[in-house]
């Protein structure tokens, strides 16, 4: 069986969780490979699309490009940091040797990657199996909708674009989608419950069939490690309880940021914050919500699977504050390394981090119970570790890289013989 997996990237969020795809389906003995835009990488079946074009062809898809940005800045009025994709791309990938030899074309993450109208159209006769990372698939170009329930019927009027036309980019990109969707049997998953729900209740996907599949990795990599010798190899103290979080764009409200600096302050008025640590993976200028009264120990954006696994290892918990998220790569890598995780019960956190046995969950938006579950956490350190243990179990029993690809498998078996019998009767 021949699987084509497209994505934007093999890297970033999405990315990263298609390329662990692609690999654990490899290891089980699947004839995987991966067709991107941008390639990180060194794996030789992950694929460069590069397209054969002519001086003249080229020139007209920089038109196209600058048409379709003129048309995004011409149509938003919003100041909204959340991102918007166009369905309209410069590509036309159909033709690659990849997708013609394919079984089964796995899509993925495919913004600026994927032309709607001229790739659907032209696959109709392919089985095509689509991972939800976001909801821009069935929306009209927002990747999270922020409780705007728009797609649910038809979008237009956007909020994140903030405009009050009923004809405005986000109708159009929708309807451009809905035709495009119209001959194609698309088999849907989503990695959390929450993703599966939206896309079943959204008016372009409602008539697919919609499974949930969550995300896997390796859990021989993503191990927990001792916590002294983790915290020597990254130069961190012994003698604190270390808090980890990453550090997210201050601009992006969605990943909840500002929580972390409202938790922070919340505890530096109720605790002797000189027994903690904090330590920041990703964007180290990104610090400004600390104050200097912390100790900070940034390590920077981390690419090495086996160095990440050793800083989840070092740190005592997680802190996730995302107002919306679908099912975070960082839960899964905390929890898998014996990390437990606090964050707040929305989207697909609460799928894999059950309150009181493998982190703690607050409501929405609420920094005084996301506050205390930090304090309880600090204050009980044998319970802490307790849930770091029953979180570990939880990623072995579910989201073992083995157990993803087997589920996988047995879906495009499923697929395959349906797609056969469909071809035999006609």
């Amino acid at each position: 069986m021949k699987v084509i997996h497209i994505s934007t990237s093999d890297c970033g969020g999405a990315g990263k969780a298609a390329f662990r795809l692609h690999l654990a389906l490899r290891l089980i003995g699947i004839d995987s490979k991966m067709l991107v835009l941008y390639h990180r990488t060194s794996d030789k079946y992950v694929v460069q699309f590069e397209p054969n074009e002519s001086i003249f062809k080229r020139m007209l898809n920089e038109l196209r490009n600058k048409t379709i940005n003129r048309d995004y800045q011409k149509n938003t009025h919003s100041k909204t940091p959340e991102m918007f994709s166009d369905d309209r791309t410069i590509y036309d990938i159909c033709k690659h040797p990849l997708i013609q030899e394919a079984d089964i074309v796995h899509m993925h993450w495919v913004a600026g990657m994927i032309n709607y109208t001229g790739f659907f159209p032209k696959i109709f006769h392919k089985s095509i199996v689509w991972t939800l990372h976001d909801m821009n698939p069935f929306t009209g170009g927002c990747h999270y909708s922020w409780n705007c329930e728009k797609y649910k019927d038809i979008c237009d009027a956007c909020p994140q674009l903030g405009t009050n036309s009923l004809n405005d980019l986000s109708k159009k990109i929708w309807t451009r989608k809905k035709k495009s969707y119209i001959r194609s049997d698309i088999h849907v998953v989503t990695p959390s419950k929450w993703m599966a729900n939206c896309a079943g209740s959204s008016q372009l996907f409602h008539n697919f069939t919609v499974d949930v599949i969550p995300n896997g990795l390796s859990i021989s990599l993503f191990t927990k490690r001792k916590k002294k010798y983790a915290r020597d190899l990254l130069h961190l103290p012994k003698d604190k309880t270390l808090i980890l979080f990453e550090a997210q764009s201050l601009n992006n409200i969605r990943k909840g940021v500002w929580f972390t600096k409202k938790i922070l302050s919340s505890l530096k008025r109720e605790f002797d914050i000189s027994k903690l640590g904090l330590v920041i993976l990703g964007n180290h200028t990104n610090q400004q919500i600390i104050d200097d009264e912390y100790s900070v120990y940034p390590l920077g954006t981390i690419y090495d699977e086996l160095l990440l696994s050793i800083c989840y290892s070092a740190a005592d918990f997680f802190i996730i504050p995302a107002l919306e998220d679908n099912f975070p790569n960082t839960v899964l890598e905390s929890m898998a390394c014996g990390t437990p995780v606090i964050g707040f019960n929305v989207g697909g956190i609460p799928d894999i981090v059950k309150h009181g046995e493998s982190g703690l969950l607050a409501q929405v938006k609420n920094n005084e119970e996301l506050t205390g579950h930090v304090m309880w956490m600090v204050n009980h350190p044998e319970k802490c570790l307790q849930m770091g243990v029953n979180a570990r179990k939880i990623v072995e029993k579910e989201c073992s890289s083995e157990k993803q690809a087997k589920r996988y498998y047995q879906l495009y078996q499923s697929i395959k013989t349906r797609y056969n019998i469909r071809s035999n009767s006609l």
